[in-house]
């Protein structure tokens, strides 16, 4: 359950990794997909543009870190009044796998956060992380932000 978590989680944070398995339409550098549940309306995530580099490495006690950075730039949309709000974000981030099961994933720069109710024990989280935004997945869910952050709901309300 916690690896599902881990790869739900950490494709919401870095919304370039998500996309392909999420996308309505890609075609290797538009990638478009709706997020649902997050605000009081549907918000649907276009990336024109995306760029990624993966670095993978396994430590001698079995840890797995990937590091990931790339570029995608695009818009995020009220699917029912149509307002826009663009966005930037290159991902710089690192992902590692803990031999006990837990999940420490590391997002620093502009970064497209979204997390469901359930993981944050209250409302469901969508925003744009201007700074650090850590995350835990283990036998609990735990996040911290560091910067600034911009509410996506209120910004195309």
């Amino acid at each position: 359950m916690r690896k599902l978590w881990a790869t739900i989680l950490a494709a919401g944070l870095m919304v370039g990794i998500v996309a392909p398995a999420m996308a309505a339409s890609s075609d290797g550098t538009h990638v478009s997909f709706t997020l649902t549940g997050f605000c009081s309306f549907d918000v649907v995530v276009d990336l024109t543009t995306w760029q990624q580099v993966r670095l993978v490495q396994t430590a001698p006690d079995g840890t797995t870190t990937t590091i990931v950075t790339g570029r995608q730039t695009g818009t995020v949309t009220n699917a029912e009044t149509g307002a826009v709000v663009p966005i930037n974000v290159p991902d710089p981030a690192r992902i590692t796998e803990n031999t006990d099961g837990s999940v420490d994933i590391q997002i620093a720069g502009p970064t497209l956060s979204f997390l469901p109710a359930d993981a944050t024990g209250g409302d469901s989280l969508l925003i744009l992380n201007f700074g650090l935004f850590r995350l835990h997945l283990g036998d609990s869910v735990s996040f911290e932000t560091v910067g600034r952050q911009v509410d996506v709901c209120a910004a195309l309300s």
